[in-house]
């Protein structure tokens, strides 16, 4: 699901990456997308994205905070690993 789902924004599951040409070009392929969401984390994750992409979620300050926090972290320990 797009980035625009404030829902999804941050979840794991929905965050995979593409060449340029599928994400842009070809829209994020998303038929093809979505059988490797279910491929990957099993059947019937992608339309349970879907269905929570109608979510409405607003997240607080403190919960951004720890999001940044969060992934950056990540993100440190994966440079770390790879290095």
């Amino acid at each position: 699901m797009s980035r625009r789902y404030y829902s999804l924004r941050w979840n794991e599951k929905n965050a995979h990456g593409q060449c340029y040409g599928c994400n842009i070009g070809d829209q994020g392929r998303q038929y093809v997308h979505s059988k490797h969401i279910d491929e990957t984390h099993g059947e019937g994750t992608a339309d349970n994205l879907l269905k929570r992409s109608k979510d409405s979620r607003k997240y607080t300050n403190e919960e951004l905070i720890q999001l940044i926090i969060y992934y950056k972290t990540k993100a440190d320990d994966m440079q770390n690993k790879h290095c």
